[in-house]
């Protein structure tokens, strides 16, 4: 494996980390952020409706970072 295939990789995990810990806070009623917890985001599918009722879900192509799939 060359050099610059692991530097890819290795920025590509980070920034698929980072956004997926940006994914596992929610606000609270007093505007403060609190992680979910680890029943919340086991299941794809409360991850991704917890997404939506946080409104992150979707990205600029329309697509779920998460699910990959179009919402309805």
């Amino acid at each position: 494996m060359s050099v610059r295939k692991r530097e890819v990789q290795h920025v590509i995990a980070k920034r698929t980390r980072e956004s997926v810990e940006e994914y596992l806070i929610q606000w609270n009623d007093d505007g403060q952020p609190e992680w979910l917890g680890i029943e919340d985001v086991i299941n794809y599918q409360s991850f991704s409706e917890k997404l939506l009722e946080l409104g992150e879900c979707v990205g600029s192509s329309g697509h779920s970072p998460v699910t990959n799939t179009i919402p309805i």
